[in-house]
């Protein structure tokens, strides 16, 4: 083995989806890392690939000795917030939690529920009440279970749904109703980065590893460019627009929905403030919801009603709640001719006075042609980065705003540090 060999970092990707693929092509691409292994819950056998072997999820903690770094593309969803202090037992890692999302309590959970199953209720006593009066007028003899719709074999060929309201009637908490209602399930958001991080930072503390949190283009680059620009001047003002680009942590938001078969969800700047900020006038409204809308398509499971997908997807708390949220419904071959582009941008506009009269500038500008090997480029010079925090002495959790930049790079400080525009 030769030095450089030697001394390379030796990388391990866990989940192989397509965040997994774009990590692992970029960490091929690397000369000072080494792709030791890919972990992934699904069968081994089937994912075998020109980048590293695949193995079991369950068998990463053998791989303590051999791996120095672990990237994880496993999942976007809630499982993060288990999976990260779990592997920074073993390893240095690098994780992309997108920093939004409070859970309701379970009092809140628990009322919405009761809420839901009393309007299921009252839908299941207006179809057997209908169905009672329809089997009446037909002579049908009622019998003491006669108030649990049954579905109508004799319905005439063509009848409407308005007519035939028993066709695909089945049971949900004891009632009657149409197929396409089910038992309600609200769905888990993202544990609240605060806690997130606390419960990584404890791991990595007591095993000294070191734990990238939160990385990626946004949150992540553009958060360390916003630091960087807000300390220089007094009383900056910065503004942050995303889109119009598909986001890869929201779009994974929709798709932990049961009855989402696929789903992408855009954010838009609004034309008006982005107008304004790139005009250098005032905007008197700089929240979330002044800035941007959120524009989702979605494939849904026919056997759910489109309408409660609909709701729920908008209610999402610490998500599409708070913003103007539109939900459009697509057919899966429609969702492949139309978004299957990655795409994305973003703008950080910081302004500043020095004096009276001298004003300032900073303007970082990213668009990207696809946001998954954008964001798995980021993810891999953050390895490098905790590596080389871990080399350091470092430990616990960090985000990329508190990494030094020199450290993400491929080359070591003492040749970059002399380094000249014209060398």
């Amino acid at each position: 083995m030769t030095q450089q060999e030697d001394t390379r970092i030796r990388v391990g990707v866990v989940g192989f989806g397509n965040y997994g693929k774009a990590a692992a092509k970029a960490v091929g691409k690397c000369r000072d890392m080494e792709l030791v292994a890919i972990f992934s819950k699904r069968d081994p056998q089937k994912l075998q690939n020109s980048y590293a072997k695949v193995y079991p999820t369950d068998k990463v903690a053998e791989f303590a000795d051999r791996i120095d770094v672990v990237i994880i593309c496993d999942t976007l969803g809630t499982k993060l917030q288990q999976e990260t202090p779990q592997l920074a037992q073993y390893f240095h890692t690098v994780d992309s939690h997108p920093l939004r999302g409070t859970p309701p309590t379970a009092k809140e959970v628990e009322a919405k529920r009761q809420l839901r199953l009393e309007e299921l209720e009252r839908m299941a006593k207006d179809i057997a009440q209908r169905q009672a009066a329809r089997d009446a007028a037909a002579g049908v003899e009622q019998t003491a279970d006669a108030s649990a719709a049954t579905p109508d074999t004799n319905a005439a060929p063509g009848t409407s749904e308005e007519e035939n309201l028993d066709e695909g009637i089945h049971e949900v908490s004891g009632m009657m109703l149409p197929a396409f209602i089910k038992e309600p399930v609200f769905q888990p958001v993202y544990q609240a980065f605060p806690d997130y991080f606390a419960a990584v930072d404890q791991v990595g503390q007591s095993t000294k590893h070191v734990s990238l949190c939160a990385v990626g283009w946004e949150p992540g680059l553009m958060s360390m460019f916003r630091i960087i620009s807000d300390s220089l001047f007094p009383k900056t003002k910065t503004y942050t627009f995303w889109g119009r680009g598909i986001s890869m942590q929201w779009s994974n938001a929709i798709r932990t929905f049961e009855g989402v078969l696929d789903a992408v969800a855009y954010q838009v700047p609004k034309e008006e403030p982005l107008t304004a900020v790139l005009n250098g006038e005032p905007i008197y409204d700089d929240s979330r919801k002044a800035l941007h809308y959120m524009e989702c398509y979605v494939v849904a499971d026919p056997a759910y009603d489109k309408e409660q997908l609909r709701e729920e997807i908008m209610e999402m708390p610490g998500w599409f709640a708070d913003y103007d949220t539109q939900v459009t419904f697509l057919s899966p071959d429609e969702m492949r001719e139309f978004h299957s582009r990655l795409t994305h941008a973003g703008l950080v506009l910081s302004r500043a006075s020095t004096s009276q009269g001298i004003n300032e500038q900073i303007k970082l500008e990213i668009d990207m042609d696809d946001n998954l090997e954008f964001t798995a480029y980021v993810m891999v010079a953050a390895a490098r980065a905790a590596y080389r925090a871990g080399q350091a002495g470092w430990s616990g959790a960090h985000t990329m705003m508190e990494i030094p930049p020199i450290w993400m790079h491929p080359d070591p400080p003492e040749k970059l540090r002399f380094q000249t525009s014209g060398s």
